[in-house]
């Protein structure tokens, strides 16, 4: 069955590209609902609200994406207890704890994917919202980056993926 078909609107652009996990310096997850709090600065003109049909230039979208950061709990970063995955006041992901020193690569990704179930996290919730959540929709990961899941507790990926379902392909 189709969003539609429930009289739901479709999956709006944003919401599409999030459905597959593609690391993007360009564009990273954890910068995601940073970006979407300053929408003049990173989206110009009316282009976030194409991205978005529009719900991101409404009350809901805002309050939801306050309410979201407002609410979210650090946690320890998978494999690495000492470090936190947190979510800043300005809407951007961090990990603490992990000091001057940058990550590994592997790290950065797997720390980019946790980011990716967020901002999943937070759109499911603007579909609940908006009286539209549909779960069936799995996120898919491509092969090459399948093993970004592994050292992530299954409970920690079934809690950031609302349920969803989770593809390597």
């Amino acid at each position: 069955m189709r969003a539609e078909d429930f009289g739901c609107p479709h999956l709006c652009a944003e919401e599409a590209e999030l459905l597959r996990f593609r690391p993007d310096p360009e564009s990273p997850y954890a910068e995601r609902l940073k970006r979407y709090r300053d929408i003049d600065r990173y989206y110009p003109g009316r282009r976030f609200a194409a991205l978005t049909d529009g719900i991101g230039c409404t009350r809901t979208f805002r309050a939801c994406l306050n309410e979201y950061i407002k609410r979210f709990e650090p946690y320890p970063f998978p494999e690495r207890a000492a470090w936190l995955v947190v979510l800043r006041i300005d809407g951007s992901f961090a990990l603490e704890g992990v000091g001057t020193k940058k990550g590994q690569e592997e790290e950065i990704i797997r720390f980019e994917f946790l980011c990716f179930l967020h901002v999943n996290a937070f759109w499911s919730r603007v579909e609940e919202l908006r009286g539209c959540r549909l779960t069936d929709r799995p996120l898919t990961v491509e092969k090459k980056d399948g093993w970004v899941m592994q050292n992530c507790s299954e409970a920690l990926l079934t809690r950031l993926s609302e349920g969803r379902e989770l593809l390597v392909e």
